[in-house]
């Protein structure tokens, strides 16, 4: 009999989020690339879910719209999305 237990896959939201973050803030790929030090086409790849941003670009990107790290990964930040609105 195993000792150990087996963990669901948890959902990551890392890609919506970004892109619904942008989106509010009106902002393209390329502005958050110059705060966050990232090419445009590398935060592209993360909207769509090619690649994964690393967790050292997480943390930058939950600096710049002041969201909780754990918030920007482990929930849908739709219906609370008006508290991450930068100053524009």
């Amino acid at each position: 009999m195993p000792i150990y237990k087996k963990i669901a896959e948890p959902e990551n939201f890392v890609a919506s989020n970004i892109k619904l973050l942008l989106y509010v803030n009106k902002l393209q790929a390329k502005e958050l690339g110059h705060y966050i030090g990232e090419s445009s086409s590398n935060i592209s790849s993360w909207v769509t879910q090619r690649a994964m941003p690393s967790i050292t670009k997480i943390q930058k990107i939950c600096l710049f719209f002041n969201v909780p790290l754990d918030d920007f990964v482990t929930k849908d930040l739709q219906d609370s999305v008006n508290k991450y609105k930068i100053a524009g």
